[in-house]
Order: C-alpha cells, then sequence, then structure tokens
C-alpha cells in the first residue's frame, strides 16, 4: 500500500501532515503542488498547532506488511 503525504510548515513552526492512502498512480507533481498551495490560502484545515503558511514536502511511502509465522 501506498500513502501520499503533503508536510505544511505551521505558524508556530510545528509540522502538519496530510496522508492519503493508496493516490492515483502516477502521481501528478505539479497537480499536488497546486492542491497543497490552495489549502495553505484558504485555510483549509484548522491543525490546532497553528495555521498552515508554507509547502514542506511532498513523499509518496510504501508500506510493506510480512508476516511471521508464530
Amino acid at each position: 500500500m501506498q500513502t501520499l503525504e503533503m508536510l505544511f510548515a505551521t505558524s508556530v513552526g510545528t509540522t502538519f501532515r496530510l496522508s492519503i492512502s493508496n493516490p492515483i498512480d502516477p502521481i501528478d507533481q505539479q497537480q499536488v503542488n497546486q492542491v497543497m498551495d490552495l489549502i495553505v490560502a484558504k485555510k483549509v484545515f484548522d491543525t490546532g498547532a497553528g495555521e498552515l503558511v508554507n509547502k514542506k514536502s511532498i513523499r509518496l511511502v510504501d508500506h510493506t506488511v510480512s508476516e511471521i509465522p508464530l
């Protein structure tokens, strides 16, 4: 399973992470950047840790689970 993580800087110096499971592949970097700009401009989220003030990074995380017998 893959997760798209969008990380934002907050007004109090912390990082806010927005995670989306199973994003469309391939990731459209330009579209993700535009969405992040819109999230910051429209103040979409109340984080409880300050306003989102800037984009920090975009990550695509792969999760692999391996069962281990008992």
